[in-house]
């Protein structure tokens, strides 16, 4: 039997298979950790391999009422005054934070944040939207941490208490 090149169809086809399979990729790498039943107990349900994988994360804060952050330059303290939920879970989350400098005074002034998965190398779907209460409290509403996984919420300040302070929660699926 002779066995003959493809033909310029047989290439074409096998060309678009190719782009499909490419597009499909990105997609199933930000899933969640695993969407499939485990292949070895098909009848066994949830499993620990059902959790998101970044359970016991060192990056993760360790949650409490009031959690107090420090910002990277240790211009800003921040502090998680309310938490709507409590922890922050999957969906819309609403915040209430206070921020002062160095010296203790509140921080005035632009805020902006910034959720962001760090694994997975993308923003939130949707911008927080921030109410400056003029005393360094700040409303931080839909603060959309839309998928489980590893979140950084990055509060931003501007002038001359200029910093960044990093809140880091592990939300589960």
């Amino acid at each position: 039997m002779r066995h003959q090149a493809p033909t310029s169809r047989a290439r074409l086809v096998a060309v678009r298979l190719l782009c499909v399979a490419s597009l499909a990729a990105p997609a199933a790498a930000c899933s969640s950790s695993n969407d499939t039943p485990d292949a070895a107990a098909p009848d066994a349900g949830p499993s620990d391999a059902d959790a998101v994988g970044c359970v016991n994360d060192k990056r993760a804060d360790t949650y409490t009422a009031n959690l107090a952050k420090a910002g990277k330059a240790q211009k800003v303290n921040a502090t998680l005054t309310a938490d709507d939920p409590a922890p922050p879970a999957r969906g819309l989350n609403h915040w209430t934070v206070r921020l002062t400098d160095a010296t203790g005074a509140p921080v005035t002034g632009a805020l902006t944040v910034k959720p962001y998965m760090p694994d997975h190398g993308h923003p939130s779907s949707t911008q927080p939207v921030v109410t400056s209460k003029g005393d360094g409290t700040y409303d931080i509403a839909a603060i959309n941490l839309f998928m489980p996984g590893l979140w950084q919420v990055t509060l931003s300040t501007d002038g001359p208490s200029a910093d960044d302070v990093v809140y880091s929660f592990c939300i589960q699926g």
